[in-house]
C-alpha cells in the first residue's frame, strides 16, 4: 500500500503536520467508495500560512527556509507553477486492489485541486495525451510515470490509467461523527473500515484455524526448555485466544470508520482519533450507552505539581465482566484446585470495579534528592463503595500472590506484604502494602540486573515500595505511594473535601476548554515538568544544560468521550507548551556540542508538590 508515495507526488508531506479550516470537503465527492484509506486536506493556501507561521515560531524557518513559503517551495520542487487551486483542498486514496485489479503498489489515486486542467496539464513538457487520459512523469527526485484526467474541479492522478479513466459513480459515503471530521478538520487520515470489513474478518478466521496448533507448538517448546509440563494450561491459552479473537470479530462487525485528525491555530495543535460504529451493532448499541459526564474529574486532588494527572468515570463495568468473566472462570475451574486462587484474583478485581464509580489520580513532582525519598509517587482518589473497595483489595493481593506461586511465577524476587490497618494518619485508617522487586544478578540473558536493582531502589526510595490505602468516608478510599507525612496529610485534607483546584486554575483551564466538554475520562501531562525533572537530576548528578523554562505553562491534554456511537479521543498541544520545549531542546542540543565545558556537580532537588 503506497498513499505515503502518492501524497508525496504531490509534495504534500509537508501538510501532514497542520491544514487550514475549510467548508464541506466537495473532495470527498470525488472519491471511489472502494478506497480502503483517505487523506483529505483543506485549503491549501491557508495551510501554507499556517505551517509557516508555526515554522517562524519554532525557528525552524530559520534553518529549513523553504518553510517560509511551504506551498510555492512545494510546488516549485515539483515543477508546478499553473493550474492549482491554491484554495482548493486534496485528496490521496489507496483504492481496494481487489476491485482496481492491479497490484498494491499501483492502486493509488490523488485529487489535486485546479483552477486550470489545461494550464496544470500544461506544468509537463512531456505530456501525452489520449482521449481524456494525460501521461507525464510525475514526483521528484525520481519521476514516475503517471496518468491524469480531469474531474470536475480537480486533476485525479494515478500510476495506473484504469483508476483515472472514469470519475466514480460510486463514492465513498460517510455520515455522524466522521462527516464532521471531514468538513470540520484541516487534516483527516480515513479508514473505510466498510470496505475493509470483509478482509478483516478474512484474516481473523485465518488466524482462528491456527491459533490451536500454534498454543500447542508453544507449550511444548516451554515445557522443552524449562523441564515443566505446561500442557494443562493449554485450554485457558485457548479459552484467551479465543475471546480475543471474537473480540476483533465483533469489532470488525460492527465499526464502519476510524479516522485521525489535526486543527493547527495560533493557539495549539487539536487531534481527535475516532471510531464510529454501526448503531443497530453490539458495539454501536455498547458505545451509545455510556454516559459523558461535564465533571472536571480531578476532584479530590490536592492542588500542587503533578507529572501527570486525570481521571474517569467507568462505565459499562458490569456488562463486561459478565460478558467476558464465567469463560474464562470455567477454563481456570477445570485447571483443578490448586489454580483457584486465580479464580480469586479475578473476583477481587470484580469487586473492586464494580464499587468504583469515579476516579481521580494524580503523580506528584519528586521533590526529594536522588536516594533520600521516593521518585515514583502516586495519589489515587475512588469514589463509589469505599468499603466494598477496600475489602477487594484485601482480597486481591493474596490472590495475587498465591496465583504467582500456582503459576510457578518466582516469588522469591518479590518481596511484599500486606498489614491491615497499619498506620492512622489524620483520623484515617490506612492498610500498608510493603514490597521490593529484587532482580536475580545472576540470571542468564539479564547482565543489567544490578543497574536495575538500583534504579528501582532510586525510585520507591530507600524504603521500598510503600502504599497506604484507607476509607475517607463512606465514598472515598485513597491510596497513596511514596509521600512524605506533609503531602499524605495535605492528599487526605483534598480528597474529604472533594474539591478540585487543578481544575480552577487559569492554567488548565486554557486547556480544558480546548476539548469536549463532556467525557467519560481526561488525563493531563505537564510536559514542562518532565524536562524540568530530567534536568534538575541531570543537575545533581553534574551535568548542568543552563535551561530554565517558563513557568505555569499549560499541559497537554487528552480526554476520551463517545459521540452518539462513536468513541473519540482528544488531544491538545498549546503552542506556548510546544515553543518553549523546542527552545529548551535547542538549547540542549547547543550544549551537548560544547563538550569542553565541564558544569560543577550538585544541585537542588528539581521540584515538589
Amino acid at each position: 500500500m503506497k498513499l505515503a508515495k502518492t501524497i508525496a507526488w504531490a509534495g504534500a508531506l509537508w501538510i501532514g503536520v497542520a491544514c487550514a479550516p475549510g467548508a464541506m470537503a466537495q473532495v470527498i465527492k470525488e472519491v471511489p467508495a472502494s478506497a480502503l484509506f483517505v487523506v483529505k486536506v483543506s485549503d491549501l493556501e491557508a495551510t501554507s500560512t499556517k505551517v509557516a507561521n508555526y515554522a517562524n515560531q519554532l525557528g525552524i524557518s530559520q534553518m529549513v527556509q523553504d518553510m517560509a513559503t511551504p506551498l510555492d517551495s512545494a510546488l516549485k520542487d515539483l515543477g508546478i507553477t499553473e493550474g492549482v487551486n491554491r484554495s482548493g483542498d486534496l485528496a490521496g486514496a489507496f483504492i481496494d486492489p481487489d476491485v482496481s485489479g492491479v497490484p498494491s503498489d499501483q492502486s493509488d489515486l490523488l485529487l489535486i485541486p485546479v483552477s486550470d486542467y489545461q494550464k496544470f496539464i500544461g506544468n509537463f513538457p512531456d505530456a501525452k495525451t489520449d482521449g481524456d487520459i494525460t501521461q507525464v512523469q510525475f514526483g521528484k527526485p525520481n519521476p514516475v510515470p503517471t496518468f491524469i484526467a480531469h474531474w470536475g474541479d480537480y486533476a485525479a492522478l494515478s500510476p495506473t490509467s484504469s483508476i483515472v479513466a472514469k470519475p466514480p459513480t460510486d463514492v465513498i459515503q460517510v455520515d455522524g461523527l466522521t462527516a464532521k471530521e471531514l468538513d470540520g478538520k484541516d487534516i483527516v487520515a480515513l479508514g473505510n473500515l466498510k470496505e475493509l470489513r470483509p478482509k478483516i474478518l478474512a484474516e481473523i478466521d485465518k488466524n482462528r484455524q491456527q491459533i490451536a496448533s500454534e498454543i500447542d507448538q508453544m507449550i511444548t517448546q516451554a515445557s522443552a526448555q524449562q523441564g515443566q509440563d505446561f500442557s494443562k494450561y493449554g485450554p485457558l491459552a485457548k479459552e484467551l485466544a479465543n475471546e480475543i479473537l471474537n473480540l476483533g470479530q465483533q469489532f470488525a462487525q460492527s465499526a464502519d470508520a476510524a479516522s485521525f485528525s489535526l486543527n493547527l491555530s495560533p493557539d495549539g495543535i487539536a487531534g481527535t482519533l475516532m471510531c464510529q460504529f454501526d448503531p443497530a451493532s453490539s458495539w454501536g448499541v455498547d458505545v451509545a450507552g455510556v454516559k459523558n459526564t461535564d465533571d472536571s474529574l480531578l476532584e479530590g486532588l490536592a492542588a500542587g505539581k503533578y507529572m501527570l494527572f486525570g481521571g474517569a468515570s467507568p462505565q459499562e463495568a458490569q456488562r463486561f465482566w459478565d460478558k467476558y468473566l464465567p469463560p474464562i472462570q470455567k477454563m481456570i475451574t477445570d485447571l483443578g484446585p490448586d489454580y483457584s486462587s486465580l479464580n480469586d484474583f479475578l473476583n477481587a478485581a470484580r469487586k473492586i470495579s464494580l464499587a468504583t464509580q469515579s476516579s481521580t489520580f494524580g503523580m506528584p513532582m519528586p521533590s526529594a534528592q536522588a536516594g533520600a525519598g521516593a521518585i515514583f509517587q502516586m495519589v489515587s482518589i475512588r469514589r463509589g463503595d469505599a468499603k466494598a473497595m477496600l475489602e477487594g483489595q484485601r482480597e486481591l493481593i493474596p490472590a495475587e500472590l498465591a496465583a504467582m506461586k500456582a503459576l510457578g511465577v518466582n516469588a522469591n524476587n518479590v518481596q511484599m506484604t500486606y498489614t491491615k490497618d497499619a498506620r492512622t494518619v489524620n483520623g484515617v485508617s490506612f492498610d500498608e502494602i510493603k514490597g521490593n522487586i529484587n532482580m536475580p544478578q545472576n540470571a542468564a540473558g539479564n547482565p543489567w540486573a544490578g543497574q536495575m536493582n538500583e534504579f528501582l531502589k532510586m525510585g520507591w526510595g530507600p524504603n521500598g515500595m510503600d502504599t497506604l490505602t484507607g476509607v475517607v468516608n463512606d465514598q472515598t478510599l485513597l491510596s497513596v505511594q511514596g509521600l512524605d507525612d506533609a503531602s499524605l496529610g495535605a492528599a487526605i485534607d483534598a480528597a474529604k473535601s472533594g474539591d478540585d483546584p487543578l481544575a480552577k486554575t487559569n492554567t488548565l483551564k486554557s486547556v480544558s476548554t480546548q476539548l469536549p466538554a463532556q467525557r467519560c475520562s481526561a488525563v493531563y501531562v505537564p510536559l514542562d515538568l518532565w524536562a524540568a525533572t530530567g534536568l534538575g537530576y541531570a543537575k545533581m548528578f553534574g551535568i548542568d544544560m543552563g535551561v530554565v523554562l517558563p513557568d505555569n505553562l499549560p499541559p497537554f491534554g487528552m480526554t476520551l468521550s463517545t459521540d452518539g456511537s462513536a468513541v473519540r479521543g482528544d488531544g491538545y498541544m498549546p503552542s506556548q507548551l510546544l515553543q518553549a520545549l523546542t527552545t529548551a531542546a535547542m538549547q540542549v542540543y547547543m550544549r551537548t556540542q560544547n563538550v569542553g565545558n565541564q558544569p560543577p556537580a550538585g544541585g537542588a532537588a528539581p521540584g515538589g508538590m
